[in-house]
């Protein structure tokens, strides 16, 4: 078995709580926007990756190493970006073990005070929760095409 090594597509403020729970457990790899938030990420014990949409690499070096693959990245109009741009990449990494996609608790929808789980029907109302069950779904279908696991961990409001 090979030394555990976490990619976290969008080392932002939940990002690095992933990373910080594992620190000294695994390698942590993660990316940004913006070269300026390197060193909060170094300082995290997170290598810093830039990632602007477009696979580098740097990235394609990382991912083939990785064991497990967080997405801490919102998707766009166009679809999730780290899909678009890695897909390839994520469907032919030798080690992958498991994927974890940060979603919202926004993907339920309005159920008027009513407890809601897991289990729960999705209704998004808002564009932004519509474009999420899209992503949670496309995570799920390549999740199925390459035999990985996929976690759909849907977070509330997060402040930070």
């Amino acid at each position: 078995m090979s030394e555990k090594q976490i990619f976290i597509f969008g080392a932002g403020y939940s990002g690095r709580a992933f990373a910080r729970a594992n620190k000294g457990a695994a390698t942590i790899f993660g990316t940004t926007r913006s070269p300026e938030k390197f060193e909060t990420l170094r300082q995290a014990g997170i290598a810093p990756l830039l990632f602007d949409g477009a696979m580098t690499d740097e990235i394609g070096d990382a991912l083939e190493k990785t064991t497990h693959l967080l997405i801490s990245v919102a998707p766009e109009e166009a679809g999730d970006p780290v899909l678009g741009a890695a897909r390839e990449a994520i469907a032919q990494m030798p080690l992958l073990e498991w994927i974890g996609y940060l979603s919202t608790v926004g993907v339920y929808g309005n159920y008027d005070g009513a407890w809601v789980d897991e289990t729960a029907e999705c209704r998004p109302v808002s564009k932004r929760s519509m474009m999420r069950v899209a992503a949670e779904q496309d995570w799920l279908e390549l999740g199925r095409e390459i035999r990985r696991p996929v976690a759909i961990l849907r977070l509330s409001g997060i402040y930070g």
